[in-house]
């Protein structure tokens, strides 16, 4: 058996998303956009780094529109900015104590 990685579960979203958008009725909709989010969430908790799934997790919820959904949009938000803010740690460096660091803003 393969073990559940974001990049797997973030491929099977994706597919699952396209046949909700796809589906003939609102039945076949609705499982589709269900299997999406399971994958989404899965994918989210296999690595809370990969703040690609839980972009998205958010807007499906809010699609789905069930009881707690928001509730589940809004924390999926909340990871999603603990991800991007913890990369873009890794990427700027500190700056060197008693240095003040100027920003520069482009036109």
């Amino acid at each position: 058996m393969y073990s559940e990685t974001s990049e797997r579960l973030g491929l099977l979203d994706g597919r699952y998303k396209q046949l909700a958008n796809e589906a003939a009725d609102e039945g076949e909709h609705r499982r589709f956009l269900d299997q999406a989010i399971s994958s989404y969430a899965r994918g989210m908790m296999a690595d809370l780094n990969d703040y690609y799934l839980e972009s998205n997790l958010p807007r499906l919820n809010r699609r789905r529109g069930g009881e707690g959904d928001e509730q589940l949009a809004t924390e999926a938000e909340a990871i999603t900015m603990s991800g991007i803010i913890g990369t873009l740690k890794e990427l700027i460096p500190p700056a060197p104590p008693g240095q003040v660091v100027e920003q520069q803003v482009r036109p």
